[in-house]
């Protein structure tokens, strides 16, 4: 007479799984993997946001820096270029004879080659721009061809004041210091940054 055996599952005491067991492990399953989906997409965008606020940073600091080097420079002026312009000071009326709060105009040898520069600073359409010519003779050509310096720029502003003291003025021939501010962002991020600085002219 043959023996039977019972299955392997009845011999092991085991049991497979039913549908409701296989959907809840299936339910948790995709519950763990979108909490994982979601923690990775919100550091992802605090990574990118992380990086365009310091590429904003960045992006203001090497601008605000070059200005504050040229504005430290301005009075350099190894060819005389002061001495041919109507107002006789480094830094330079946009119009009529005050200094602007939005653009600035200075005479220095910025690349100490022996020639002076004229050269400008300005915002416009979120760029700051900068316009720099040798000297040759006669008045500054402020309008020389322009390169930007920086974008994504909202705000740049001048303050112009007499000396280490807090007296601000519009006078070129009273401006021994001069305020930079620099504001500006990501706009696809949200990010936005503002930096300052002062520096002295050189005489």
């Amino acid at each position: 007479m043959r023996q039977r055996f019972p299955n392997r599952l009845a011999a092991q005491g085991g049991r497979g799984f039913t549908l409701t067991e296989a959907l809840i492990a299936i339910s948790l399953f995709a519950f763990i993997l979108i909490t994982i989906l979601m923690i990775y997409d919100s550091n992802q965008k605090t990574y990118v946001r992380g990086e365009a606020e310091m590429d904003a940073q960045q992006n203001i600091r090497v601008a605000l820096g070059q200005i504050v080097t040229d504005v430290r420079l301005a009075g350099y002026d190894p060819s005389n270029a002061i001495g041919a312009q109507s107002v006789k000071q480094p830094l330079q009326p946009v119009s009529g004879s005050a200094l602007s709060n939005a653009e600035l105009r200075l005479i220095a040898d910025v690349d100490e080659d022996g020639t002076t520069d004229c050269v400008a600073y300005r915002l416009s359409s979120g760029q700051i721009l900068r316009r720099t010519t040798a000297w040759s003779s006669g008045a500054c050509a402020w309008t020389a061809t322009e390169s930007p310096v920086a974008e994504n720029i909202t705000a740049l502003t001048f303050t112009y004041f007499t000396g280490p003291g807090a007296t601000t003025t519009t006078d070129p021939t009273l401006a021994r210091r001069v305020r930079i501010v620099v504001s500006g962002g990501n706009t696809a991020t949200g990010t936005s940054f503002t930096a300052e600085n002062e520096a002295s002219l050189r005489q």
